[in-house]
This record gives C-alpha cells, sequence and structure tokens, in this order.
C-alpha cells in the first residue's frame, strides 16, 4: 500500500506536467482526467485537496474536456467530503467546471498561494459557522 502512495503521486506529475506542454492527445487528457478522479477518491484530504486544484487547472486549460465522471465526485465530496474544508472546495471546484462561477483567475497564482486563497475562504466560512 505504502508503494502505491509513493508511486501514484510521481505518475500524477508525470501525466499533468504531460498535460501541461501544449496541446496533448485526447487519449492522454483522459488518462489525466482518470488520474485525478482517482486521487479525488483517496482518504487522505491533502490528495483529495490537491487533486481539486489540478481538477481546475485541467479545466482552465482543457475546457471542451467531458468532466462528468470528476463533476460527480465534485458533488459527492460537496456533501460527503471528509472535512468541511474539503466539502466547501468541491463545491467551489464544482462551480467553476459547470461555468457558474469564475475562478479562472486563480490559475495565474502560486500553487501555494491557491491553497492559502481557500484556507482563507474556508477559514471565514468556519468563523461565520461558529458566530452563529
Amino acid at each position: 500500500m505504502k508503494k502505491y502512495l509513493i508511486v501514484m503521486p510521481l505518475l500524477l506529475i508525470f501525466l499533468t506536467s504531460s498535460v501541461s506542454f501544449g496541446q496533448c492527445s485526447k487519449e492522454l487528457l483522459k488518462k489525466a482526467c482518470c488520474s485525478w478522479e482517482t486521487c479525488l477518491k483517496s482518504e487522505h484530504p491533502a490528495i483529495v485537496k490537491s487533486a481539486l486544484i489540478h481538477v481546475m487547472w485541467l479545466y482552465t486549460h482543457y475546457p471542451a474536456n467531458d468532466f462528468s465522471k470528476i463533476s460527480n465526485q465534485l458533488d459527492f465530496l460537496a456533501t460527503n467530503g471528509a472535512t468541511e474544508e474539503i466539502k466547501m472546495i468541491s463545491g467551489l471546484v464544482k462551480k467553476y467546471v459547470t461555468n457558474q462561477i469564475d475562478l479562472s483567475w486563480m490559475m495565474d497564482f502560486e500553487y501555494e498561494q491557491i491553497h492559502i486563497y481557500f484556507s482563507m475562504v474556508s477559514a471565514s466560512i468556519n468563523q461565520n459557522l461558529v458566530l452563529k
């Protein structure tokens, strides 16, 4: 199992780095989507959170791709995510992938900054929940 946890992220890095260099084949894009969908099903919140940001990246660069399977997983996570933060981020990403909100401006940030932004939004939501 530990070997799988090491190999899977390396495979995902390879796939997404291959996808990031200009145009890619539909087959490679499909593999990348399947890989991130698998990560969205992980028991580890950090892997899920990272996958959510990578799904946003994929959608930003390949909006014509079919994201229906990922969208279904985002629906599931928005209600059944392991943490409140995962639920909140999943809901936002779902709205982005279904063109309900525009988060493409976030793709100008560095990867770590996107995590910080989501953490700030999550903290604000949690604070509002505590105050009520």
